[in-house]
């Protein structure tokens, strides 16, 4: 993890002050500075009633290998608040931490790492625009390099960074006649849950790609009660949704989770 200092990519403080700065950072934080741009991993903020398994089970990793990632010696404590990277959840994004300056705002730094704010708080977990000089903020410098390539005849969605295929999920897209909009969009917002009430459907972990929720990448179809619809959740693979792009719930969460705002989206 980097710190960013005046410049992107600048360090800030130099010498012994800049070692003991990052002691002090692995400490709060307890996971391991990763020096590997081409693979940086996940980052998530335990919760209240998260259990280091509940996680490993929600991104599909071994309970193991998240326990020896983040070098946690006490796996029966965790505490809500402490960060861990996700290991094979790659992005090829390097997350890092900038200090807030005197007369920063979420806007000037939104502006300056072409994040959304929203994003901004959506991975600090700040619930208003305050800041303060002298924090840190988890920031995407590079979030630029990351797009989503949507196949419509194959029914097949691929993340890449750059050129490479960091992960790839089987897709429903639109019905003839509810077709999937064509063409270059970007991430604009995103939602854990909706229901139409129109077509009697709700999803989950929701991210828009154009029309700022019109059409999203969403879960497989569930009830008002946000249970699966079987019968719909079986067509994942064929086109099937009203123009939206639907994923296994593992794979919606993933997205939900990990795709930065402003990330290009290919659909084609």
């Amino acid at each position: 993890m980097l710190i960013l200092g005046e410049e992107e990519g600048e360090v800030e403080v130099k010498g012994k002050y800049k070692i003991l700065i990052n002691l002090l950072l692995i400490i709060i934080f307890l996971i391991p500075i990763n020096t590997n741009a081409a693979e940086a991993n996940a980052l998530y903020r335990i919760k209240y009633g998260d259990t280091l398994y509940s996680i490993a089970t929600s991104y599909d990793v071994g309970l193991d290998r998240l326990v020896a990632n983040n070098n946690i010696a006490r796996p029966d404590h965790i505490y809500p608040g402490q960060m861990l990277y996700i290991p094979d959840q790659t992005l090829g994004l390097k997350k890092a931490l900038y200090q807030i300056r005197y007369g920063d705002s979420l806007y000037k730094i939104s502006r300056k790492f072409n994040m959304g704010i929203d994003e901004i708080k959506r991975l600090n977990n700040l619930k208003d625009n305050t800041i303060y000089a002298g924090n840190f903020l988890i920031v995407v410098p590079n979030s630029s390099e990351l797009h989503i390539d949507v196949n419509i005849q194959s029914q097949i969605m691929r993340v890449y960074y750059k050129d490479i295929v960091v992960k790839e999920m089987d897709i429903s897209s639109g019905l003839p006649g509810y077709d999937t909009p064509k063409g270059h969009f970007e991430v604009q917002n995103r939602g854990d849950w909706f229901y139409n009430e129109k077509y009697q459907e709700g999803a989950k972990y929701w991210v828009s790609f154009l029309y700022w929720g019109k059409y999203l990448f969403h879960t497989v179809p569930m009830d008002r009660d946000e249970n699966v619809i079987e019968e719909e959740a079986a067509k994942i693979g064929q086109r099937a949704s009203h123009g939206c792009i639907r994923l296994k719930i593992p794979d919606a969460k993933w997205l939900y989770d990990n795709i930065p705002i402003k990330a290009k989206v290919y659909i084609h």
